[in-house]
């Protein structure tokens, strides 16, 4: 589930790890890029997210900022995650398992912003 997402919304197939499989996502002046052999540690650490996730669903989320991590969330299962891509804003949600009523969200553009809140569910046919 996690990984189709993902692919879709990068584009690109994941580099497997040592957790599972993982993009970086570098910031750039107009939004960023994604890495996912061999990333220039220079410029990984000036402003990056890394994503990694396993088969079990299991994602961890690191954003480094001059080469400091600043957002570290640890191995948490996701129920579901969602892309969006649109408005200029490029973003993913993470809807928790056990949790889920509360999503974490991580915007990738038009700058890199990570944060957790609540997740309503729409439908089409609600008003």
């Amino acid at each position: 589930m996690i990984q189709d997402v993902l692919q879709s919304f990068f584009g690109m197939n994941p580099k497997a790890d040592s957790k599972g499989y993982r993009y970086i996502a570098i910031e750039q002046e107009q939004g960023y890029v994604v890495c996912t052999s061999v990333c220039d540690m220079e410029d990984v650490g000036k402003g990056s997210i890394s994503i990694s996730y396993n088969d079990e669903q299991e994602v961890w989320i690191v954003w480094h900022q001059n080469h400091h991590p600043i957002v570290t969330i640890q191995r948490f299962t996701a129920q579901q995650v969602i892309a969006s891509k649109e408005d200029g804003e490029e973003l993913l949600q993470f809807v928790f398992e056990r949790w889920p009523s509360r999503m974490l969200q991580v915007q990738l553009k038009p700058y890199f912003a990570v944060e957790m809140g609540i997740y309503w569910e729409t439908c089409e046919e609600c008003d």
